[in-house]
């Protein structure tokens, strides 16, 4: 038995064929782009990561230097308050409110 093929027989031939391979490409290129995303979103993920490291480092750091200054104002805070207890004043009678009327009359 020979098979005959017609035209019609050859369009539906080439027509699945297309098909096929459409569909073939179509998966192809949905892989491809779902690797593609994977990577960016690794890619991004990574870049994420370094800038909450540096972040920490840099807090870090800034903590380091805080308690470096509040260790520097205690320092000067009690040198200055040895200061004043040598001369027989307080910070507070310093930095305290008078008001005139005081002022004048101690004067007097």
């Amino acid at each position: 038995m020979n098979p005959q093929f017609d035209t019609k027989t050859l369009i539906s031939l080439a027509t699945f064929l297309a098909g096929a391979g459409s569909a073939v490409w179509g998966m192809v290129r949905w892989y491809g782009d779902g690797e593609k995303k994977r990577y960016a979103a690794e890619r991004d993920f990574e870049h994420l990561r370094k800038s909450q490291e540096q972040m920490r480092q840099s807090i870090l750091l800034l903590t380091r230097e805080i308690d470096e200054l509040s260790d520097d104002m205690k320092i000067h805070l009690a040198v200055f308050n040895v200061m004043l207890a040598q001369n027989g004043q307080s910070v507070s009678g310093i930095l305290g409110y008078k008001r005139k009327n005081e002022s004048t009359s101690d004067r007097d």
